[in-house]
């Protein structure tokens, strides 16, 4: 059986395509993830800069936006705000941060999903890091401040 020169071309060229379009979708999760992270890091740093401009942390979402509205626009901010908006990210209102050095790996905000099924958080010093459901469930939580 003879192939055509046609047929070789066309099936190489939707290999080609099947390939590409499985290491797009690969590359794809990375970014994501990273966006995860840098929405929960962008949460923190300016959960601090309220904390330190209005001498107290923010008690509600409306206080904390309409402080997020008062920075520069950014990517980072905006994507940080939607993950608020859309309740991907929960965060610890009121939270005490008169000594963060005494326990900085306190949870300061995490995602929705990671009680039930893990995910990431960030502590009170910053740090984003993974956690497990098992995990967030024996993790100090950022102990709040009554208003």
């Amino acid at each position: 059986m003879k192939i055509s020169r046609a047929f070789t071309i066309a099936l190489g060229l939707f290999l080609s395509a099947i390939i590409a379009f499985a290491v797009g979708c690969r590359d794809a999760r990375p970014v994501e993830v990273q966006k995860r992270r840098d929405s929960l890091t962008q949460l923190a740093e300016t959960y601090l800069a309220f904390n330190e401009e209005s001498d107290g942390a923010p008690t509600n979402v409306t206080e904390f936006l309409a402080f997020m509205d008062s920075l520069p626009a950014s990517d980072s901010v905006a994507s940080a705000r939607e993950s608020l908006e859309e309740g991907e990210v929960v965060v610890i209102w009121g939270g005490d941060l008169s000594d963060v050095t005494a326990n900085p790996t306190s949870v300061l905000a995490f995602e929705a999903r990671a009680p039930a099924s893990g995910g990431y958080v960030v502590m009170a010093d910053g740090q984003v890091q993974m956690m497990t459901g098992k995990d967030f469930s024996e993790a100090t939580m950022l102990t709040t401040v009554n208003p």
